[in-house]
């Protein structure tokens, strides 16, 4: 920034006053009124303040200058006028700058939630895409299981076929249990029993296989063998 005397320039002036375009604004009306630099170029408009404060030139030494007459005309009201308007500046950048983050906020509010939608839907689809491939697996696994299982019969029932005849291995694999059953045949179709009970007497013994204990001592099913033969049984 200057301070002190201003350097007079005649070319300066000279072209001032026969600026074609100053002529145009003035007859056209186009001029801002006076003191409304603060809005139309705030920057230029405090450079010039700070500059007719810091320097003088001729004119104002010897009191002719165009300066010192408009100060003078308006001594009143400058100050005021000035004041005014910086503060009309101040509050137009203000609202600008506040509808400028308004909109700003909005338009950042608007851009996460399009990203959380779109990051919601694509952890809804992956969620979904392995829940599917979850339940085909699971598919997969059960019937796997179930060719397992189909097999294990297969062989359990040609073996059972091959010791015991078609019809008693049909009754096996039922789970069933009959007279004339052997102890043997009975374990294949009911399993280990929970019990024995056996009573040898001098012509015969007698067993007894116990399943599905109710209590301590007591079974549910009893099935009583002389001689290894099924007799009857107690349900």
């Amino acid at each position: 920034m200057k301070f002190g005397i201003r350097k007079p320039s005649f070319k300066k002036s000279f072209a001032a006053r026969t600026s074609w375009k100053r002529a145009v604004r003035h007859s056209l009306g186009l001029k801002a009124p006076r003191g409304w630099g603060w809005v139309t170029n705030p920057k230029k408009a405090a450079y010039n303040r700070v500059y007719n404060r810091t320097t003088f030139g001729a004119g104002d030494i010897f009191g002719g200058g165009r300066s010192s007459g408009r100060r003078a005309a308006a001594a009143g009201n400058s100050g005021d006028a000035g004041c005014a308007v910086a503060f009309i500046g101040t509050a137009v950048f203000g609202i600008l700058a506040i509808a400028t983050s308004f909109v700003g906020a909005l338009a950042i509010s608007a851009g996460v939630g399009v990203v959380a939608l779109v990051v919601k839907s694509q952890l809804d689809r992956t969620a979904r895409q392995q829940a599917l491939l979850a339940e085909a697996a699971a598919a997969r696994a059960a019937a796997e299981r179930e060719r397992e299982e189909a097999k294990a019969r297969d062989a359990r029932s040609a073996n059972l076929r091959e010791r015991f005849g078609p019809e008693n291995a049909q009754r096996i694999m039922a789970g069933r249990y009959w007279l004339g059953a052997t102890a043997e045949m009975i374990r294949e179709a009911l399993g280990t029993p929970s019990d024995i009970r056996e009573r040898v007497l001098k012509t015969k013994t007698k067993v007894t296989l116990c399943y599905h204990p109710t209590s301590k001592k007591r079974f549910a099913l009893k099935i009583h063998l002389e001689n290894d033969v099924v007799v009857g049984w107690d349900d």
